[in-house]
Protein backbone atom coordinates (compact mmCIF):
# COMPACT_ATOMS: atom_id res chain seq x y z
CA UNK A 1 0.00 0.00 0.00
CA UNK A 2 2.88 2.34 0.70
CA UNK A 3 4.16 1.81 -2.67
CA UNK A 4 0.80 2.54 -3.92
CA UNK A 5 0.18 5.59 -2.58
CA UNK A 6 4.26 6.56 -3.38
CA UNK A 7 3.11 5.97 -7.07
CA UNK A 8 -0.35 8.30 -6.75
CA UNK A 9 2.01 11.00 -5.18
CA UNK A 10 4.53 11.06 -7.57
CA UNK A 11 1.53 10.93 -10.45
CA UNK A 12 0.00 13.47 -9.56
CA UNK A 13 3.14 15.67 -9.36
CA UNK A 14 3.72 14.34 -12.68
CA UNK A 15 0.10 16.11 -13.32
CA UNK A 16 1.32 19.06 -12.42
CA UNK A 17 3.80 19.18 -14.95
CA UNK A 18 2.75 20.74 -18.50
CA UNK A 19 1.63 17.86 -20.70
CA UNK A 20 3.35 19.94 -23.70
CA UNK A 21 7.24 19.46 -24.15
CA UNK A 22 8.85 22.42 -22.30
CA UNK A 23 11.70 23.82 -24.87
CA UNK A 24 14.11 25.89 -23.32
CA UNK A 25 15.24 27.04 -26.63
CA UNK A 26 11.95 29.02 -27.45
CA UNK A 27 12.00 30.85 -23.38
CA UNK A 28 15.54 31.80 -24.39
CA UNK A 29 14.31 33.24 -27.52
CA UNK A 30 11.30 34.81 -25.59
CA UNK A 31 14.28 36.77 -23.15
CA UNK A 32 16.25 37.40 -26.04
CA UNK A 33 12.90 39.44 -27.90
CA UNK A 34 12.08 41.14 -24.68
CA UNK A 35 15.54 41.93 -24.10
CA UNK A 36 15.17 43.82 -27.38
CA UNK A 37 12.19 45.75 -27.01
CA UNK A 38 13.87 47.03 -23.45
CA UNK A 39 16.38 48.29 -25.32
CA UNK A 40 14.37 49.62 -27.96
CA UNK A 41 11.73 51.05 -25.76
CA UNK A 42 15.28 53.02 -23.89
CA UNK A 43 16.48 53.94 -27.57
CA UNK A 44 13.01 55.35 -28.91
CA UNK A 45 13.30 57.87 -25.75
CA UNK A 46 16.47 59.38 -27.82
CA UNK A 47 14.68 59.57 -30.85
CA UNK A 48 11.73 61.94 -29.33
CA UNK A 49 13.67 64.09 -28.08
CA UNK A 50 15.45 64.66 -31.48
CA UNK A 51 12.20 64.93 -32.89
CA UNK A 52 11.25 67.55 -30.40
CA UNK A 53 14.86 69.45 -30.99
CA UNK A 54 14.26 69.81 -34.58
CA UNK A 55 10.26 70.89 -33.70
CA UNK A 56 11.64 73.56 -31.35
CA UNK A 57 14.72 74.32 -34.47
CA UNK A 58 11.75 74.84 -36.76
CA UNK A 59 9.77 76.68 -34.64
CA UNK A 60 12.28 79.20 -34.20
CA UNK A 61 13.05 79.37 -37.45
CA UNK A 62 9.80 79.94 -39.00
CA UNK A 63 9.08 82.60 -36.56
CA UNK A 64 12.35 84.55 -37.19
CA UNK A 65 12.01 84.24 -40.90
CA UNK A 66 7.70 85.44 -40.74
CA UNK A 67 9.50 88.33 -38.23
CA UNK A 68 11.87 88.96 -41.83
CA UNK A 69 8.89 88.77 -44.41
CA UNK A 70 6.86 91.28 -41.81
CA UNK A 71 10.01 94.12 -41.91
CA UNK A 72 9.94 92.81 -45.45
CA UNK A 73 6.63 93.62 -46.25
CA UNK A 74 7.34 97.11 -44.40
CA UNK A 75 10.14 97.99 -46.83
CA UNK A 76 8.81 96.97 -49.73
CA UNK A 77 5.79 99.60 -49.22
CA UNK A 78 8.14 102.18 -48.28
CA UNK A 79 9.92 101.67 -51.93
CA UNK A 80 6.86 102.08 -53.52
CA UNK A 81 6.27 105.46 -51.55
CA UNK A 82 9.98 106.17 -52.70
CA UNK A 83 8.81 104.79 -56.66
CA UNK A 84 6.19 107.43 -56.70
CA UNK A 85 8.38 110.42 -55.75
CA UNK A 86 11.25 109.32 -58.20
CA UNK A 87 8.69 109.10 -61.17
CA UNK A 88 6.59 111.70 -59.96
CA UNK A 89 7.74 114.16 -57.03
CA UNK A 90 11.48 114.55 -58.38
CA UNK A 91 10.09 115.45 -61.83
CA UNK A 92 7.01 117.88 -60.08
CA UNK A 93 10.15 119.54 -57.58
CA UNK A 94 12.20 120.15 -61.01
CA UNK A 95 9.62 121.71 -62.90
CA UNK A 96 8.75 124.24 -60.16
CA UNK A 97 12.81 125.31 -59.63
CA UNK A 98 12.79 125.31 -63.54
CA UNK A 99 9.67 128.25 -63.64
CA UNK A 100 11.19 130.12 -60.26
CA UNK A 101 14.31 130.27 -62.33
CA UNK A 102 12.84 131.42 -65.65
CA UNK A 103 11.12 133.85 -64.00
CA UNK A 104 14.43 135.25 -61.76
CA UNK A 105 16.26 134.63 -65.25
CA UNK A 106 13.59 137.01 -67.40
CA UNK A 107 13.26 139.57 -64.74
CA UNK A 108 17.22 140.16 -64.97
CA UNK A 109 17.38 139.71 -68.93
CA UNK A 110 19.20 136.41 -68.67
CA UNK A 111 18.61 133.27 -70.21
CA UNK A 112 17.32 130.09 -68.03
CA UNK A 113 19.94 127.60 -69.52
CA UNK A 114 22.97 129.80 -68.06
CA UNK A 115 21.57 129.77 -64.78
CA UNK A 116 24.36 127.20 -63.17
CA UNK A 117 23.16 123.49 -62.51
CA UNK A 118 19.95 123.70 -64.74
CA UNK A 119 21.81 121.14 -66.93
CA UNK A 120 22.06 119.08 -63.73
CA UNK A 121 18.19 119.29 -62.85
CA UNK A 122 17.30 118.01 -66.28
CA UNK A 123 19.50 114.71 -65.62
CA UNK A 124 17.89 114.01 -62.55
CA UNK A 125 14.80 113.63 -64.57
CA UNK A 126 16.51 110.61 -66.19
CA UNK A 127 18.42 109.42 -63.02
CA UNK A 128 15.28 109.31 -61.09
CA UNK A 129 13.46 107.40 -63.74
CA UNK A 130 16.23 104.83 -63.73
CA UNK A 131 16.39 104.40 -60.48
CA UNK A 132 12.46 104.20 -60.27
CA UNK A 133 12.77 101.21 -62.78
CA UNK A 134 15.52 99.50 -60.75
CA UNK A 135 13.74 99.50 -57.44
CA UNK A 136 10.68 98.47 -58.94
CA UNK A 137 12.24 95.53 -60.27
CA UNK A 138 13.61 95.22 -56.63
CA UNK A 139 10.00 95.37 -55.39
CA UNK A 140 8.90 92.37 -57.61
CA UNK A 141 11.30 90.31 -56.15
CA UNK A 142 10.80 91.20 -52.36
CA UNK A 143 7.37 90.76 -52.82
CA UNK A 144 7.80 86.95 -54.39
CA UNK A 145 9.56 86.87 -51.44
CA UNK A 146 7.43 88.07 -48.75
CA UNK A 147 4.32 85.89 -49.75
Amino acid sequence: MNIQNNLKNVQNILDRFPKDEVKLASHKVELTIITDIQKYLKSAEGYFDEAIDSENELAEYTSEIENTKDLLRRSIENAKSEVQYLKIGIKGDIDDIKNRASKAAAELGLDVKDIKGMKELEALIQEGKLSAKNLENQIKFASKIAK
